[in-house]
């Protein structure tokens, strides 16, 4: 009679992030595959695929203490709600074995406090630059979010950024203790299709979670308006909701949407545009498939998911020379090209030239590139081993 083997039990996890799992999705789906760990998600709101797990949605936007002056209300309004969840947890005995936590939101700030010497893979986005600013408060905020990160990276076991970029954002004395790690991109799914496209026009498309200034939207707007004056066998489909994710000195807090509308309707190309808004995986998959050229526009920020699924899917790209994209530049296969986004009669010229170019080997690169380095079973991989390492 053979002896039942004991039944391995499993590590809890809690991951905090505001939107479950987003950066920590490809670290999520290894330990749901791996069968070895019981993920607890604390998170404001969670992707739809991922609600039959176990995830604790709070909001954290109530009301402060009255007449407490603040500094930075989005973090300290945070710090009391995750703080007050996760003690909650420690009294019902629910201790995690690993804490992986989005850094910069105020939710993990006491996490430390309230689970002392528990394992933490800390995930670091962003630095801010205090000198992009001349107001007293605005700069105050910037100097308290990078006090927060400093005093957080002393607590973290491992400190994680996505990006070669992001980290060089960091000062000297805290990117050596960086490790660049991404989430990767499904390449299954964002592929090129083997179905025949049979299209009466030439397709751009541009793919953003919103249509503002840091993703350089209306250069894109006015370098589209010129474009189309000349080529009407164009159409232009946009991506995108009409919102500002990135708000700060400097950006009016205005709908870029209607400003482009009125840009294009001045210049009488409007009838060649569709404003798709946000669309789902699927439907962005599939305007993505159809690109003649997708344009990928940014000023210095964090590069988007939605530039990386565009090379995946074998799209001819499109984007500026501002350095955001660098990094994943393919030197010896070239995957992407380059413009100055603020030149906008040259930007038009490179748009028609490359609209009337074979481009079929820079297609093969881009979906090439993503396989080597970007793929999310090669990513899930990466993290599962960093998370073993760790318990």
């Amino acid at each position: 009679m053979q002896t039942p083997v004991a039944e391995i039990k499993k590590k809890n996890v809690f991951v905090l992030v505001p939107a479950f799992p987003c950066q920590f999705k490809a670290a999520v789906n290894y330990m749901l595959d791996s069968g070895k760990f019981n993920v607890l998600g604390l998170t404001n709101e969670t992707d739809a695929d991922y609600l039959r797990f176990n995830i604790r949605t709070l909001n954290e936007n109530f009301q402060l203490i009255p007449n407490l002056p603040v500094t930075y209300p989005i973090i300290e309004s945070a710090v009391i709600a995750y703080s007050l969840e996760l003690t909650k947890l420690k009294q019902q005995n629910n201790i995690p074995d690993l804490i992986l936590a989005h850094v910069g939101s105020g939710m993990e700030s006491l996490i430390s406090d309230i689970f002392p010497g528990v394992p933490l893979i800390g995930y670091y986005e962003w630095y801010s630059d205090y000198k992009l600013s001349k107001e007293p408060l605005s700069i105050a905020t910037n100097h308290y979010h990078n006090y927060y990160l400093h005093n957080f990276i002393k607590n973290s076991s491992v400190v994680v950024t996505p990006t070669r970029l992001q980290r060089k954002q960091f000062p000297s004395d805290i990117q050596h203790r960086m490790m660049i790690l991404h989430e990767g991109i499904d390449t299954s799914f964002y592929k090129p299709t083997r179905e025949i496209i049979t299209k009466d026009k030439k397709v751009i498309t541009y793919v953003s979670r919103g249509l503002e200034p840091r993703r350089a939207f209306l250069q894109f707007i006015k370098i589209m308006n010129l474009v189309l004056q000349i080529d009407s066998n164009i159409v232009v489909k946009i991506i995108g909701n009409d919102k500002m994710y990135y708000k700060e000195e400097g950006f009016s807090e205005i709908s870029y949407k209607q400003e482009a509308i009125r840009i294009l309707t001045e210049g009488g190309t409007i009838d060649k545009v569709q404003f798709m808004d946000a669309q789902t995986n699927a439907v962005t998959l599939k305007t993505l498939q159809e690109s003649d050229l997708h344009i990928y526009f940014s000023i210095v920020a964090i590069p988007s998911w939605s530039f990386l699924e565009a090379l995946s899917t074998g799209c001819v790209v499109l984007t500026s020379n501002t350095g955001v994209v660098d990094e994943f530049y393919w030197k010896d296969k070239p995957n992407f090209f380059f413009t100055d986004h603020d030149n906008y009669f040259s930007s038009r010229d490179t748009v028609l030239k490359l609209l009337y170019t074979d481009n079929s080997q820079t297609r093969r690169n881009a979906r090439e590139y993503m396989l080597r380095n970007y793929n999310n079973t090669m990513c899930e991989r990466k993290w599962g081993d960093l998370i073993e390492s760790l318990l």
